[in-house]
């Protein structure tokens, strides 16, 4: 029973590792989607705009009204949405907490978070969440660059999962699953030697509304 044991927790670590792979997987293919949300069933992408982050506060402010609220709310079209928010690169994320005119609100949302036992990673200015994202070297906001979305509105992404090409996923109204893990047994004469472990996922990552998503440049 020990050597069962044993096999049993490296089978688990396998199949654990497997999974944190596939779900960068469908990070990657997300922030894919995020950077090129542009499709042939939803129409063209949003033209870039550029914020001059280092400007006094009342410009700033206009700035971010004038090309991200503004033009957001325009192809909302009276739909409503929960907020903005900016997903911001290191680079762009840098530029911003080191402006002379976000300095002081980015310094009390990270007092406040630092009460709470937190890493500031975001913070509210102009009526926008500015967040940065924590990416990896093969899943990032290319450097110096930010991206406007809006949050809480229904059918601006997408993520549909089909069923797994085996007999047991399919069938009568099956539903794709973000998973499909395989563990079968190698056997010989003498019985089972190993497994043979898998992991499969069947996405596509689409997004709806093309225009409100806004890529941001550095003036």
């Amino acid at each position: 029973s020990g050597a069962k044991e044993v096999i049993e927790n490296r089978r688990a670590r396998v199949v654990a590792k497997l999974r944190r792979s596939m779900d960068l997987t469908h990070e990657k293919l997300r922030m894919a989607c995020l950077l090129s949300p542009a499709t042939t069933e939803f129409g063209a992408a949003a033209a870039g705009v550029t914020i001059a982050v280092q400007s006094d506060a009342t410009k700033l402010r206009q700035e971010i009204f004038n090309k991200l609220t503004l033009p957001i709310e325009a192809e909302l079209d009276g739909l409503s949405h929960s907020g903005l928010t900016v997903l911001c690169s290191d680079g762009y994320w840098s530029d911003l907490v080191e402006a002379k005119s976000l300095r002081e609100t980015f310094l009390n949302y990270q007092a406040a978070a630092e009460l709470r036992g937190a890493v500031p990673m975001s913070f509210v200015f102009g009526g926008v969440t500015w967040e940065r994202y924590r990416g990896t070297s093969t899943c990032k906001i290319p450097d110096n660059q930010a991206v406007a979305i809006p949050t809480g509105v229904q059918d601006v992404f997408w993520q549909a999962f089909a069923p797994n090409d085996t007999i047991e996923s399919v069938g009568n109204a099956a539903l794709g699953q973000p998973y499909y893990l395989g563990s079968k047994p190698i056997t010989d004469s003498q019985g089972t030697k190993g497994y043979e472990i898998s992991i499969a996922s069947h996405v596509r990552m689409l997004c709806g509304r093309p225009k409100v998503i806004i890529p941001i440049a550095k003036a």
